[in-house]
């Protein structure tokens, strides 16, 4: 007979993990569970085993089905479905894990096994075959434009010629006039669509935001749905900024379909781009205000708006249904933000709905490059046992100088740094915990170019290239590994 491990080692081994033991009998009941059932699912240990339907009407209704067939079949399995936390209402995804428990004379007793939180990598998963095919579509998408454009070559050329042989009262005049104007309009599209798909980051320069929100509004204007009003205001004359023209539009583009993804039923999204010389009277949700003028950026939307109490700039954060966006728009812009030493300040516009400003100081053409360009800021990725402890020591750091991105949960880090390692020139965790154990060992393993720094009193600790024992020398520590 299978005999399970004693309850208060199995509640002290899973407090910390994202899983929950359980047994069932032979028909499924759930007998006994440990772990942080609360946590995990939202539900409590009694529910489970007075209430079993809680659990089922809690799963996806498009999993529930298949949950309940697998779970007749009374073998062992390994079976991944989707259920509502019962407290937060955040859809997890659950994968469970169960083997038959059987007596000496190889009878089934029931089934013991484990629910195992999976929500953020399936994330990644679904992250991965939606950036492996968009990668595919962009150089299709490269080839179609190219093979487009030389179409569009060649109609522009026969025009030219018809033109050139049609004076002003010839009947064809006008209508070639109007091919000609309408050929080279989509060719221009084309060639921006071209420089798009083959950009990447690049080194700062001066950018006219003006001109690249005008570009960005050109080349989203197929995608707005017909329920959607879209009210732009741009300043006259070049509003220069010094930054990566790259990041740069790649911030516009999420601003501005954030805003669209959140009115699915119609709305109006509102773009302005203004020159300001007066500070806001508030302050920033991201980044640093610089010295003024200023070349302000907003997106008013008349969605919902903004959830209340959460970090909307913290990693995989997203308001969307599962499956749709990916978590890093905000996280992003705050980003580049940090970066380019700007600010980003969240409010409601002026229908409702949720508004992002983006405050970037306005570049000095007259200046040479090497006078406006900005020192290299090291980038530091924070996380901590407690969620509020890791929000502190990362305002800590951005106050010394470094920009710092907060990754609420420990559990979250590898995952974090496995897709964007090269992002971060270094990592701080806070406690010498076992999960903090486990990532500097997972970090060696696959050997990650990224220094490592842990919080702790015991200045004894090892696999962390800097320990430090007090938060108040955090940031002398700091210089002295990674320079200011």
């Amino acid at each position: 007979m299978t005999v399970a491990p004693p309850q208060s080692s199995l509640e002290d081994l899973l407090e910390g993990l994202p899983a929950v033991y359980f047994r069932q009998d032979r028909q499924g009941k759930v007998e006994s569970v440990a772990g942080g059932t609360s946590r995990l699912l939202g539900l409590e240990e009694k529910d489970l085993l007075t209430e079993p339907s809680k659990l089922l009407s809690a799963i996806h209704p498009d999993d529930r089905e298949r949950y309940e067939a697998v779970q007749g079949a009374g073998e062992p399995r390994t079976v991944r479905f989707r259920l509502w936390h019962a407290r937060t209402g955040e859809l997890k995804t659950i994968q469970e894990v169960r083997k038959v428990v059987l007596d000496k004379h190889h009878t089934a007793l029931g089934f013991e096994g484990l629910w195992m939180d999976k929500t953020a990598e399936a994330l990644i998963e679904r992250r991965l075959e939606a950036g492996a095919w968009k990668e595919i579509l962009c150089r299709l998408t490269q080839g179609f434009a190219h093979d487009f454009n030389n179409a569009l070559t060649a109609i522009i050329s026969m025009g030219d010629l018809l033109l050139a042989q049609a004076d002003e009262k010839h009947a064809f005049h006008q209508p070639l006039v109007v091919l000609k104007q309408g050929s080279q309009r989509a060719s221009d599209l084309v060639r921006r669509l071209s420089q798009l798909l083959s950009s990447g980051p690049e080194q700062p320069g001066f950018c006219d935001v003006g001109k690249m929100v005008s570009e960005v509004l050109g080349l989203l204007e197929k995608a707005v749905p017909r329920r959607v009003t879209v009210k732009s205001q741009v300043d006259a004359g070049c509003l220069a900024v010094f930054a990566d023209a790259w990041k740069l539009r790649l911030v516009l583009f999420q601003l501005v379909t954030n805003g669209l993804e959140a009115m699915p039923d119609g709305g109006t999204l509102t773009v302005e781009v203004k020159r300001v010389v007066e500070g806001p009277d508030r302050a920033a949700a991201a980044g640093k205000l610089g010295i003024g003028p200023w070349v302000r950026v907003g997106v008013a939307d008349s969605g919902p708006g903004f959830p209340p109490d959460r970090d909307v700039f913290e990693p995989w954060f997203s308001t969307k249904p599962q499956g749709r966006g990916t978590g890093l728009g905000l996280f992003l812009v705050r980003k580049f933000c940090e970066e380019s030493g700007g600010a980003v300040f969240l409010g409601s516009g002026d229908q409702g709905g949720g508004r992002v400003e983006l405050w970037l100081a306005e570049a000095n053409l007259d200046a040479p490059e090497a006078e406006i360009l900005p020192e290299p800021r090291k980038c530091l990725l924070v996380s901590a046992s407690r969620a509020e402890q890791g929000e502190e020591l990362a305002r800590l750091c951005r106050a010394g100088g470094y920009v710092a991105v907060h990754c609420p949960e420990l559990g979250n880090v590898n995952r974090l740094l496995a897709a964007n390692a090269a992002e971060f020139d270094a990592m701080i965790l806070v406690g010498e915990t076992e999960q903090s154990e486990r990532i500097l060992k997972w970090i060696a393993r696959e050997k990650l170019k990224i220094q490592t720094v842990l919080l702790t009193p015991n200045l004894e600790a090892a696999g962390a290239d800097l320990v430090v024992n007090e938060q108040g020398t955090l940031l002398k520590r700091l210089r002295d590994l990674l320079g200011p």
